[in-house]
């Protein structure tokens, strides 16, 4: 079990609620440091839609 996982099942005993899950794979590969942003479109746009079904939680 990863440490995702165990957090994943460890929030809703606590009260909160989990309305997303995201482990960003092979960090070296897909996020420039030189530049501080995430190389990798693809991953870029899948963390921007779930901080937008995130936000709408929120509202």
């Amino acid at each position: 079990m990863s440490a995702l996982e165990v957090v994943e099942k460890l929030i809703p005993r606590f009260g909160g609620e989990v309305v997303s899950t995201y482990s960003f794979p092979s960090f070296k590969e897909n996020f420039s440091v030189e530049e501080t942003k995430i190389s990798n479109e693809d991953i870029k746009n899948e963390i921007v839609a779930k901080l937008h079904q995130f936000e709408a939680v929120l509202k």
